[in-house]
């Protein structure tokens, strides 16, 4: 009987309960840890991407604007209920007239010629606050059409991802 218990503690192969027990705690919160890090990573990858796009169709809603102004050269500008009016005369006669437009959340410029210029973008276009509306002019109080003045831009670009709304807000102003 000695020398089978003799025998049998020294070939003892395998692990103890408790030695399964430490092994398995440990590795579970290796492995909580390393999921946290990966899920924080893939989020934050998606939240500069989205930003990044938001800020690139800021870019490109802004410069349509500038470029539209700076194409028609208008002699004055006049305020719409959703954007506003490039206007050029000649002898007090309208001979052109574009409008700069938000319409359903999406940037449209209406040329002269009737066509419709709709800016596509991933994101909705909506007013910073409900008060404020996305494009105005400031010039001189009771003039409808303003031969000089500032124009103001006030948006706000929205975009979901994952039932998440990111949103970026944009204030630019320049004069004409």
């Amino acid at each position: 009987m000695k020398r089978f218990a003799k025998n049998r503690n020294v070939n003892q192969d395998g692990f103890t309960l408790i030695e399964m027990i430490a092994t398995l705690t440990v590795l579970s919160i290796v492995s909580i840890a390393i999921y946290s890090v990966i899920q924080f990573g893939f989020n934050t990858y998606h939240k500069v991407t989205i930003e990044n796009s938001l800020r690139d169709e800021g870019d490109l809603i802004m410069s349509k604007i500038i470029a539209q102004l700076y194409e028609q050269g208008p002699e004055s500008i006049a305020d719409l209920p959703n954007g506003i009016k490039l206007i050029n005369k000649e002898d007090n006669a309208v001979t052109s007239e574009s409008q700069i437009q938000i319409i359903n959340k999406k940037l449209h410029v209406y040329h002269e010629d009737g066509t419709d210029e709709l800016i596509d973008t991933i994101s909705d276009i909506e007013p910073v606050d409900q008060v404020t509306k996305e494009i105005t002019i400031s010039c001189q109080i009771g003039i409808a059409e303003c031969p000089s003045g500032l124009i103001e831009v006030s948006i706000k670009l929205s975009q979901a991802f994952s039932g998440k709304v990111q949103s970026l807000e944009l204030e630019s102003r320049f004069g004409f």
